[in-house]
């Protein structure tokens, strides 16, 4: 039982005292332990839900085997009668999503570590498979997550002649500049109602942070002549040879 309750509560973390006393809400919304860098998203967090009883948080990112491979994390901030945070929680699964962006039945528990106010007290390399309950938070984590990657959003706005959004004009970090770094993002996102785009993803990284957060952020200002709720992508590219001056 002691087992089975660190897989499903990977990180477990008091900020009732110590040294994470008086951590707010908005910490806490952005934070992440080191060990889960890679797994988080470059647009970080989103918000699952806010209840009287916690909040919720989740992201993803690709991998590159098998096609439409995914890691989930979900993050819990349990409060108190006050409102105030008593603990956070981080599960991370691996998944692959349906062509259709179906969620598995199942998924393979990721590497787990448990922590209190102290640091690390608990750690595992990896977990089983196991059955992914539906209606679950996690379940609702996995099943966004895959219906931002299924394979329809893989073609892109560039195939359409129609052009039915419009071009993002993204900025070229000059960090990237002087560091040499070029390639292209693949961004996902969903029409919204006022034709600009919500629930932005890095479907495809460029392998570089900076050029992926500025792919992120030039979609987020595009306009999409689209029926609210459609799914697309776009692949923002980044080459130095363009790079005037």
């Amino acid at each position: 039982m002691k087992r089975s309750i660190v897989y499903l509560a990977i990180l477990l973390l008091s900020v009732s005292s110590g040294a994470s006393a008086g951590q707010s809400i908005s910490d806490v919304a952005n934070w992440t332990p080191s060990m889960y860098a890679s797994a988080v998203s470059p647009q970080g967090w989103k918000e699952l839900s806010d209840t009287d009883q916690y909040r919720l948080w989740t992201t993803f990112v690709l991998v590159k085997k098998p096609q439409l491979g995914i890691v989930v994390s979900l993050k819990t901030a349990e409060k108190g009668v006050d409102g105030s945070i008593t603990n956070i929680s981080i599960v991370s699964v691996n998944a692959v999503c349906g062509a259709t962006g179906t969620p598995p039945n199942y998924v393979q528990m990721g590497m787990s570590e448990s922590f209190d106010e102290h640091g690390p007290i608990a750690g595992d390399a990896g977990g089983p498979t196991v059955r992914l309950i539906p209606d679950t938070n996690l379940a609702v984590a996995v099943q966004h997550a895959c219906k931002m990657v299924r394979a329809p959003i893989v073609e892109t706005m560039s195939h359409s002649t129609s052009k039915p959004c419009s071009t993002p004009n993204a900025v070229y970090p000059v960090q990237a500049i002087r560091q040499g770094h070029q390639g292209v993002v693949y961004v996902t996102l969903t029409v919204g109602a006022n034709e600009h785009p919500t629930d932005i993803h890095v479907y495809k990284s460029s392998g570089f942070p900076e050029l992926d957060a500025s792919a992120a952020q030039a979609v987020a200002s595009i306009v999409c002549n689209l029926p609210a709720g459609t799914h697309m992508g776009t692949p923002v590219t980044f080459r130095l040879n363009q790079v005037s001056g």
